[in-house]
């Protein structure tokens, strides 16, 4: 199951810090979707209002002037954070401390190659 990194002085980082209480809150539900969803950073701006219950623009709006977040189509261009496109939010440097959609793929995909081996081998266990 997908979990999010958050590293423990995250709230005391300068540019978080800075941030009042509902982009602050806005800010960790944009993450926990990413990681829930395995979004890879990036957020359907139709889905962010629905995201925290006191939801308003000027969150977002914070969270864009504090660089923690993009509009897409307008990322910094760094490979741990996707450009996106005009219909999602980016959540800055995501994929720098979060594992990537293809990651969980893969990890999906061995844990259940290993289930059918232990299952195959029980099964001839039993029959012998």
């Amino acid at each position: 199951m997908p979990y999010l990194n958050l590293d423990d002085r995250y709230p005391e980082h300068p540019k978080i810090d800075a941030l009042g209480d509902g982009p602050f809150r806005l800010h960790v539900a944009l993450m926990a979707y990413c990681a829930r969803e395995r979004s890879d950073g990036l957020v359907p701006t139709r889905k962010v209002p629905r995201l925290t219950p006191h939801y308003r623009p000027i969150h977002l709006a914070a969270l864009i002037d504090a660089a923690v977040c993009h509009e897409g189509g307008h990322g910094c261009g760094t490979e741990t954070c996707p450009a996106g496109d005009p219909s999602q939010v980016v959540v800055h440097d995501y994929l720098q401390w979060n594992r990537s959609r293809q990651w969980w793929d893969d990890k999906r995909a061995a844990a259940a190659k290993r289930l059918a081996r232990w299952r195959e081998e029980q099964s001839r266990k039993e029959g012998a």
